[in-house]
């Protein structure tokens, strides 16, 4: 149990450090407006998660909240996967 939680906290820091670095690198190349926004909403999407996260830790693991931590990762994801498509889309369609 001990290694499965080491593990979901280092992708965790994972994650935010690698968000954090996409973010800030869209922000210093010019890219298209829809791509900027996305990046936001990906950003804010992980600060909730990982507030998900720790509040269902510090709760004792409530269903609820557990079950929105799983649907934040599916969103999460979502907005990653929508991220990394965006430029193209907007490419192709200038």
């Amino acid at each position: 149990m001990a290694t499965v939680q080491l593990n979901h906290r280092l992708s965790a820091w994972l994650l935010l450090f690698s968000i954090l670095a996409l973010w800030v690198a869209i922000r210093r190349v010019n890219v298209p407006q829809a791509v900027r926004r996305i990046s936001n909403l990906l950003l804010a999407m992980l600060g909730v998660q990982v507030a998900l996260g720790i509040s269902t830790l510090l709760l004792a693991v409530p269903t609820a909240l557990a079950a929105a931590h799983q649907a934040g990762a599916a969103l999460l994801f979502t907005l990653a996967l929508w991220t990394t498509h965006e430029p193209r889309r907007a490419q192709s369609s200038s």
